[in-house]
């Protein structure tokens, strides 16, 4: 097994037509764009004032608010971090703000999820909940977790032996932990009604029986068509061993491995390291755009695998990924689905090494080296993401 996961990977799950019309206008919320005045501050802070019972029933109706002047970029906008703060009590949040944005993506991910979160409550505990919609601010209020991202976690465990063992630990577990979660997540319920309607995704459907079911074959080609299409990119960009990135497929097999009506569950979109809170072997899933939804569900476990090969052949990726799998699978992958997680795994690496190797200036020329370097593991032959 190759193994190793990243930092700017773009979904893979049948939302990826939206995300790339999109793109170009959260441009403009980037760092060096707009950027909330005093003004907007101001009435953000009011607003969760104003709110405070509603979204913290525990908390009285007086608290101090605090934001951060700090900008974190996030999936189409920034993330602004602030705190509300009582005698007793602390709470954190965060403010999505995408200028720019249309309002049909912000208005989905807060209904999808509050409907999520109504009907799945057993599971609310590992994702952050989306507390409001201002869609006169093109922001969503999300629910602030404690705990580290994974990712920053990972990098840690080069610091030394002592903080490498502790942390290697806790990672491993909120690896395993998470991988619970997502199975029970992606699984659902096994019958819903008609409410489901506006979550089911493209090729999704609901059967008369109240089950699930996805087009994965469809979902499939629409991968294998876009990681043809960047490598076709990267080609143009000067690295002729993308022509190579199919080579190790036998894409035909593949493609009639997976039927026309799988069995279908919920989507996150982009389960990276990066968007994963570890706190002492708990976790938070965060960075919910357009989701919950209703999907097939192999592309998430895809995205965690390719994004932990991105990061190198480390031994902590082995172990992430590892105690994953043997959560997930209760074991190892069978045959099939090992095939399918290399094959939509590496149209995602496809997709961020084609990001990356359009970055400009000095960053741009060390990713455009690192990118050769990854393309040429990635074709190669013993390569495989996920279990070999």
């Amino acid at each position: 097994m190759r193994c190793c996961a990243f930092g700017e990977v773009q979904r893979l799950d049948d939302v990826w037509a939206d995300t790339m019309r999109f793109f170009t206008q959260s441009l403009r919320a980037r760092p060096g764009g707009a950027r909330p005045g005093v003004e907007r501050r101001r009435r953000w802070i009011q607003r969760i004032r104003a709110s405070c019972s509603e979204y913290w029933p525990e908390l009285g109706p007086d608290g101090r608010v605090r934001l951060d002047g700090r900008l974190r970029p996030s999936t189409m906008g920034h993330l602004v971090r602030g705190q509300i703060e009582q005698k007793d009590a602390c709470r954190t949040f965060w403010i999505k703000w995408c200028p720019g944005c249309e309002e049909p993506p912000l208005r989905q991910t807060f209904v999808r999820m509050s409907w999520w979160q109504d009907t799945h409550g057993s599971l609310r505990s590992g994702a952050a909940a989306i507390l409001d919609y201002w869609p006169d601010e093109c922001a969503l209020v999300v629910e602030g977790r404690p705990g580290k991202s994974l990712d920053r976690l990972m990098d840690r465990c080069g610091g030394g032996p002592a903080i490498g063992r502790i942390e290697t630990e806790e990672i491993t577990r909120t690896a395993g932990s998470f991988a619970r979660w997502l199975r029970a997540f992606s699984r659902g319920h096994e019958t819903y009604g008609s409410d489901i309607q506006p979550i089911l995704g493209l090729q999704s459907s609901l059967t008369h029986t109240g089950g699930l079911v996805v087009d994965a074959r469809e979902l499939l080609r629409r991968r294998v068509e876009r990681g043809s299409r960047v490598a076709h990119e990267l080609v143009g960009m000067g690295y002729s061993v993308a022509r190579e990135w199919a080579d190790r497929f036998d894409l035909d097999a593949l493609m009639s491995s997976v039927g026309r009506e799988e069995v279908a569950g919920f989507i996150h979109g982009d389960t990276k390291p990066e968007n994963l809170l570890s706190d002492r072997g708990g976790f938070s899933l965060i960075d919910w755009w357009t989701t919950p939804r209703v999907s097939w569900p192999l592309p998430d476990v895809a995205s965690f695998a390719g994004a932990l090969w991105l990061r190198g052949d480390c031994p902590v990726c082995r172990r992430v990924w590892i105690s994953f799998a043997e959560e997930y699978f209760e074991g190892r992958p069978d045959e099939r689905t090992a095939g399918l997680l290399d094959l939509v795994g590496t149209v995602l690496c496809l997709a961020v090494l084609s990001q990356r190797a359009k970055r400009g200036g000095v960053r741009g020329l060390a990713a455009r080296g690192w990118c050769g370097r990854t393309l040429e593991n990635l074709v190669h032959p013993s390569t495989r993401i996920g279990w070999s």
